[in-house]
Order: C-alpha cells, then structure tokens, then sequence
C-alpha cells in the first residue's frame, strides 16, 4: 500500500513497510511535526533558487528531485494541502510559521510570495478569497501533486490527492477558473479510468468517486454528480428510498398525519463504525418552541430510531441531500423533503465534518422560518466556538474533503446573514468587515443608510495595495465605471468580474446592444457564469440576434437544466431559426422543469402541430384542458381534424386516420366544456359526417406560438414565441367523401352544425359584421347538404328545424347588411344569400316531397 492511499483518510489504511518518516506521519498524523523532522527539511533546503523571477524555476527543481525522495515529496504535497485545510476549514492556527516548515519560502519577501500565488493558484481566475489564510501552502501542495503528479511512479491515490488539491482551490478562488476545470476534467478521467484493485478494502474508490461528484457539483454538472453518487452508494452498501410515515410534528397535534421519511437499506461495507467522542463535537442545539416538537414524533416507534452508518455511508447520504437540495425550489416544503437525509448524521455521528455539515445545514434550511430562526442562530455560533476551542487535528480531518463542509468564513457569513435576518445589521457589519466580505458589506452600509462608508473603507484598501477585484468593488459602491477600467487596465483585461459588472451597467439600462460583447469578454475569460450566460442570452433575444441567443441559452441549460423559463425562450431562439424540431425537442424538456405550465403546453402543441407530431398535439391540448378546463385553437384543431378526414402521414410516416377517435373524444370534451364556441361544434359535425372542409375564419389565421412567459433571473416579461403560420393553408373540397358513416353518425353530424349556427348567430349583432355572415352562409349550405344523407323520418323532422333557423338568419343578414343609404349589400354578400336561398327553396321542396 503507497504512502498516499495511508494518508488518505486517519485510521484506514495501515503500512508498516514505509520509511520511518512517514510511518511516524501515518500514525500520528502530525503534519507540521512531519515537515520539520531533518530529512523533510534537508529535501526541502535542496529548493532553495532564485524564483523571484519565474516560480516556474521552484516547479522545475520539484521535478528533479531524486527519484529515493519522491515519496517524501508526495508526503510534502500531501501535508502541506492537510495544513491548509485545518487552517482555513477546521479552525486550527499553524503553531511555527510557514518558512520554519518550508525552508525553500524564507528568502521569499511579500511580493514574492504573492506573485507565486498569483502565477501558481489565481492564472486565469480573479483572485484569492480575502479571508484564505497561509495560500502559499496551497500553492506548494499544489505543484507538488498536481504539476508533479506524473514524477510519481506510485499512483494509486495519487489522482485521489490531485483531485482533492484542485476541488480545494477552486473553493477558495473568487471566479471559476476554466484553467483549473480542465486540470480536474483530466484527473477525474484518469481515476474513473484505472484499475483499484488495489483498494483491498473497498473504500478508496466510493471515495474518490464522491469527491468527483462534488467537482461536478461545484462546476453545475448535476447530472454527472447524481450519476457517480448512485454508483458510491452501491459500493458503499447503501440503499435510500424517499417513503412517509405517520407522525405528530406539533406538541398538541391530536391526529397523525403523512410525514416525509427516507427509508436506508444498508448492504456489506467494508467501512466500519467507529465511536467518537461526541464532547469534542459542536453540540446539536435542542428546539424550545411552545409549539413545535424538536423532531417529528412518528407513530410507529421504530422510526423514531435511525439506523446507524458508517462514516462512508453518511458520506454518500450528505452527497444525496446536496444534490436533492439543488434540484428542489426555494419554498416552504424544501426543508421537509430533505431534512430527514440529515438526521443518521446527527443521531449517530461518524465524523466532526460530516456533523458540522449537517448542523449547518440544518441551520440555513430553517433560517428563513420563524419558529425555528433562533435555534439556528444559536446553532452557527456553537459551530463556530467549537471551531475555535479544537484540539485534536487528525479526528477533525477525517472526510472533510467528501463533508462538503464550507470554509470558516463561510460559516461567519453564514452567521452574518442570520444576524441580518433578525435586524442586528451593525452586529453583521463588523463580521463582514474583519472577513474583507466587501459585498456584503456595502449591502449592509447600503441597509444603514451609510453607503459613501462603504466607498471610504475600499478605498483605504486601496490605497495599502491595489487590485482588480478591489476596483470592481469601488465600482458597485460607487457607480463609478472607471473603477471597472482601472481594474481590467491592473489584470490585463483578463478580469471576468469587471467586464461583467460594465456589462449589467447598460444590462439594467436596457442598452443590449452595448451590454452584449462585454457579457461575451467576460464569458471568454470564464465561461462557468450561469446569471451571466442567461441574460447574455435575454439581451441577444432583444435583440432578435436568435443564433447567439440560442447558443447562449444552450450553454445556460447544460448548466441548470430545471429552468422551464429559459428551455421555454430556447425554443423562441429554434422557431425564428426555423428549426422546429429542435423547437419540439426542447419543450420536452420544458414540460419536465414545469409540467403544470399551460402556457408551454400551448407552446408543444403549436409547435406539434407544425411538424406533423399528431400525438403530442392531442396529449397536449388535454392537458391544457386539464389545467384550464377551457381553451380554444381553432386552427390547431382544423388542421388536426384535416389531418385526420385526409389521412395525412404523420411525422414517422404513420397515417394519421388512427387518431380519429382520441381527436373526436377532445372535440366531444370541447364541446361540453365550451358549449358556445361554434369551431368546435363545425369541426365535431365534419368529423362524424366525413367532411373534409376545414376552412376557419380569418381570426384563426394566426397561431400563436406560445403566450407570454417571464425570465425569472431578470424579471421582465418576454414572448416566448411570435405569430407563426402554423401548418398549411387549407381549402374546401368536395363534400363526398369514400369512408361510408352510419346513419347514427350523420345524424349526431348534423346536429353538431346546427349547434355550431346556434352559437355563430347567438352572440347580439352578429348580422352587422360581414366575416361572421360569411360564416352562417358557408355552414348553412353545409347543413342543407348533409341533411339530404339522412334517411327515414328523422331527415324530415332535422329539414324542417334547419330551414326555419336559416330563414331566420338570412332575414337577419338582409337586414344587418343593408346599406341604409343606397338600400343594397356588399356585392360578395348579395350572390352568397341569393345562392343561400335558392337551396332553401330546394330544401322546401323536399321537405315538401317529405311530406306527402
């Protein structure tokens, strides 16, 4: 077994054959005492060069080193990244200086080591957080294990410490580095591609993969995070199934009710339990509230119990609740369908970070909820006085990199917000200004009323030691867009923040044509900026620029694939582009984000009806019927009923005549619903007589492809779609048609048409407008057609019904259409109610023969 896979996790692995300086390290964990035994610190002294020219120079005599040394190299990169993180997420302050560790610094000055950092860590990124503490062991740990990493001929968790070193940084940098994404993106290849057979325990490789998870989640992949968190769980032997129980929530609930639970299966794991000393943990502060009980009080006892896991699987359980958390909206019910992933954790605790993570947790998830809101304030500050007053340095290490355990002035922000919540803004304001948290605090000077305060502290910053993101800052407390030059004119327009805040300069002025390339620089200097990426996106749309505008809501949806407003905006972008079917596609994934949203529904239908997808036309409208129970489309329904009469094949070739049921099924629906629509009645009446006429007025010529949706992110309202022509034109053909229709059928047809002419000349002064006579003309000679198909009594008694409704209208026509000055119709009107009436007298007559 290496060194690396020894040091992996405390109390794993164990290998007596090592060399006695790392033995002593595997057993004790004492890093800083490591660094400074004499044979570390002679292969340390052996760095010493002149790098204050080029650290490239320090990168180059690590990679030299003798090939006997390299495994106290890898134990150097590895103890340098551990001091690290217990500086900077475990609270625990280094005892001797960092150039008694690491005698290659000590003749660095300041500057020196700030431009190591800068050349090693920042690269492309903004900067380093301001609270980061000790950053050059970070840079060391940083090439030795990942610039290095190919000198080891030992790589059996080498790429375990790589990834870690990598997921580290990115954590502690400002912007996301597409530099440093593409390092990890080879690290996480390399580990998912070799052989851990090696891993005679069967725990490095559930945990590698969910440190790999954590990666992708960092870097808004969910879908990869979610894939390799089943696979660890497999490994790790855990099962968890989303169930509810009976239970009592409140202290005088007198009923049980359905409470969310998370069933845990657990099969063989090679991890063990192990005890810990819960007096060395943050204490899991109670809930006091008149009210509400601490936990739910299930009805059944035994649920009351949570199974006892192992660190790993708890591991695997805290992956699970992060990735459901990001999947879930920000409303009142999120915190009852996760806080029963934490409760294992909490109950029965395997690791300091793991139960540190779920304290808070648990805390930020009842913050915003007022019975709850103390015990969560109450409860960040026990973390943090935990994080202060802690000893032992190995029990606090185990699992921290797979915890997701924030960093320390993470946790302070935390609290921060808290304080901000329940109305102590000062008390918040001094938390943030010993954090250097700039935003936050000209948010908070903004809240006092005091901002030229918060403009007068960055420039006293500035003045000790300039950089880009402290002008960017100035910018946002002043207004000053200089402030951004200056600070792209110090990066070498490298600077991601300050093209971003020129571009929502002219974003929230409405300017998009000015916003867009800056929005574009910013993106090519990092592109992992979703807000960005959505109202580039937005701004393009504005624009009708729909090729960059489709192209840029793609890039935002690979990023957060639940966002039905921006998949919805995406099919816009396809329609303009006149590509329908990816238009067709991407809805689908609309409907997944918000499957109770009429509009997208509207939107699938339309756009379904255009590339000839009949079923999802008939799906879709039901549903909206569902959700509305009344909408009306008279052109997507003639063009469906069309489709059906003339058998139209349909997009997989397929004839269209076998949805001639479901389509009379909607219509009968329709006509139920919306019993004084007349298209529906006309339509249902050309279905069942085997019409093919499905001419629709001119008010249906255009069908709108979507109504109106909102881009959430930035809050104003745009069309998800123009007035597009949806299918082609249509005519009338002849009234015979081949497919024979009972008697039955033709009977319910005709009064179909005679309740479609009762709801066209139901509506008061119908006969003044010329379009709707023109559509009483039309229906009326359709009637006086099919009736004569009628056979036996009934065509006389339907005849005589129809030939008084249609006197009726004709005499209502003549007198609406009358030109009260010259006593005559339009021309079109005339020779369509002289050829009306001579079929009625043609109707006469037969009623007439009917008769005798």
């Amino acid at each position: 077994m290496s060194c690396s896979a020894s040091l992996a996790e405390p109390g794993w692995e164990t290998t007596p054959s090592l060399v006695p300086e790392i033995q002593l390290l595997v057993e004790k964990q004492e890093y800083e005492q490591f660094l400074c035994l004499p044979a570390v610190q002679d292969l340390c002294a052996g760095w010493t060069g002149d790098v204050r020219t080029s650290p490239s120079q320090l990168l180059s005599l690590l990679s030299s080193t003798p090939p006997q040394h390299l495994p106290l190299l890898q134990c150097v990169g590895i103890s340098t990244l551990q001091l690290f993180v217990s500086v900077n997420w475990l609270g625990h302050p280094l005892e001797k200086p960092v150039t008694d560790l690491l005698p290659c610094l000590s003749s660095l000055t300041a500057d020196d080591i700030s431009h190591l950092v800068e050349t090693v860590l920042v690269r492309d990124g903004d900067s380093i957080t301001s609270p980061t503490c000790h950053p050059e062991l970070l840079a060391m740990a940083k090439m030795i294990l990942v610039e290095t990493a190919d000198t080891f001929s030992d790589s059996q968790a080498q790429v375990l410490w790589s990834l870690r070193c990598c997921t580290v940084l990115a954590t502690v940098l400002e912007e996301k580095s597409d530099m440093l994404h593409k390092e990890m993106v080879g690290i996480v290849e390399m580990g998912l591609g070799q052989d851990w057979g090696w891993d005679e325990q069967g725990v490095m490789k559930p945990l590698f993969l969910l440190e790999c998870a954590r990666y992708h989640s960092m870097y808004y992949r969910v879908k990869e995070a979610d894939k390799l968190v089943e696979m660890a769980a497999n490994l790790a032997g855990l099962e968890l199934t989303d169930s509810g129980a009976l239970g009592k929530r409140t202290r005088y609930q007198q009923r049980d009710i359905a409470q969310f639970c998370v069933d845990l299966g657990t099969g063989v794991s090679r991890d063990k339990v192990v005890e810990v000393d819960r007096e060395l943990l943050p204490r899991d502060i109670k809930l006091e509230d008149d009210v509400r009980l601490n936990k739910i009080k299930f009805k059944d006892d035994e649920r009351d119990l949570t199974r006892q896991l192992t660190g790993l699987q708890q591991s695997v359980l805290m992956a699970r609740f992060n990735s459901k958390l990001r999947a879930l909206p920000v409303d009142a019910l999120t915190s009852e369908e996760v806080l029963p992933y934490l409760s294992p954790m909490l109950d029965h605790p395997q690791a300091w970070s793991l139960h540190c993570t779920a304290l808070l947790a648990r805390s930020r998830l009842e913050s915003d909820i007022g019975r709850t809101v103390e015990r969560s304030l109450a409860q960040v500050e026990n973390v943090l006085e935990n994080l202060k007053l802690g000893e032992r340095k190995g029990d606090r290490l185990r699992l921290v990199y797979s915890s997701h355990l924030p960093p320390v002035w993470e946790v302070e922000r935390q609290l921060g917000k808290l304080m901000i919540s329940l109305g102590s803004t000062k008390a918040a304001l001094d938390i943030y200004l010993r954090l250097e948290q700039w935003e936050e605090v000209i948010t908070c000077y903004s809240m006092l009323e005091l901002r030229h305060k918060a403009a007068e502290v960055i420039q006293k910053r500035l003045d000790e030691k300039e950089t880009p993101r402290l002008w960017c800052l100035l910018g946002d407390a002043t207004d000053d867009l200089s402030c951004y030059h200056k600070a792209l004119e110090l990066s070498g327009d490298k600077n991601a923040r300050a093209w971003r805040s020129l571009g929502m300069h002219h974003y929230t002025r409405k300017e998009f044509k000015e916003c867009i390339p800056l929005f574009q620089k910013s993106l090519d200097r990092s592109s992992f900026q979703p807000v960005t990426l959505l109202r580039l996106a937005f701004s393009a749309m504005e624009l009708e620029m729909w090729e960059l505008g489709a192209k840029s809501y793609r890039s935002y949806c690979s990023f957060e694939m639940d966002s039905f407003e921006a998949w919805n905006n995406l099919c816009k972008c396809y329609i303009k582009l006149d590509q329908k079917e990816r238009a067709w596609r991407v809805l689908q994934e609309a409907l997944r984000c918000d499957y109770d949203n009429w509009k997208v529904w509207d939107n699938l239908m339309v756009i379904a009806t255009d590339i000839a997808v009949f079923d999802d036309v008939i799906r879709a409208y039901n549903r909206i019927l569902d959700i509305r129970q009344t909408h009306i489309d008279n052109q997507v329904l003639s063009i469906l009923v069309r489709a059906v009469l003339e058998d139209i094949p349909d997009r997989d070739g397929q004839n269209s005549s076998r949805h001639r049921e479901r389509v009379q099924k909607l219509l009968a629906r329709l006509t139920v619903s919306m019993p004084k629509e007349p298209v529906p009645w006309r339509l249902y009446g050309d279905l069942l007589t085997g019409r093919q006429e499905t001419s629709v007025s001119s008010e249906t010529q255009q069908a709108s492809v979507g109504s109106e949706t909102q881009e959430t992110s930035v809050g104003s309202e745009t069309s998800v779609g123009s007035e597009t022509s949806v299918g082609s034109e249509t005519q009338e053909t002849s009234v015979g048609n081949e497919t024979h229709h009972s008697q039955e059928e033709i009977v319910r047809g005709v009064q179909c048409y005679q309740k479609s002419l009762a709801a066209q000349i139901g509506p008061r002064g119908w006969e003044r407008r010329e379009e709707t006579c023109l559509e009483v003309i039309s229906l009326g000679l359709v009637l006086m057609d099919v009736v004569r198909k009628v056979k036996g009594v009934q065509e006389l008694q339907l005849a005589s019904s129809i030939r008084l409704s249609l006197s009726s209208a004709v005499k209502m026509i003549e007198q609406g259409q009358t030109s009260v000055e010259s006593g005559l119709m339009v021309e079109v009107l005339r020779e369509k109610v002289e050829h009306l009436r001579e079929k009625l007298a043609g109707l006469t007559e037969r009623i007439t023969q009917l008769r005798a």
